[in-house]
């Protein structure tokens, strides 16, 4: 399984392993694309919720679970370490503060390329 540094590899995936730094990156966008989805409506006080803004919600909170289990993946931990992030500000600090294990471990190779392998 060869690392890439792209922040889009394996995008839709819960297979493989996300840095500190690419998912600080999603997590940005992902804030960003909800603020401009929701700011005209509270902008124009609409008391109910588009079907179209509702998939997007739904579609964001698939992709920002996606990118929770490859983040503990990259920390060596079960995709079930991604229900901390439940716990409000303490989970995503410490996803986005806990570095990952350098080298491959059993979720795939290093995504930061720093480990080599000397034989």
């Amino acid at each position: 399984m060869a690392a890439t540094n792209s922040v889009f590899t394996n995008f839709f995936s819960a297979k493989g392993r996300l840095r500190r730094r690419h998912f600080g990156i999603i997590l940005i966008i992902l804030v960003i694309i909800r603020i401009l989805l929701y700011t005209p409506a509270f902008i124009s006080k609409s008391a109910g919720q588009d079907t179209f803004q509702d998939f997007i919600h739904f579609a964001l909170i698939i992709i920002l679970l996606l990118q929770l289990i490859k983040r503990c993946h990259d920390i060596g931990s079960s995709g079930w370490l991604s229900l901390i992030a439940l716990i409000p500000l303490v989970g995503f600090l410490y996803l986005l503060l806990y570095p990952g294990i350098a080298g491959p471990n059993q979720y795939g190779d290093d995504p930061k390329n720093t480990y080599y392998n000397i034989d």
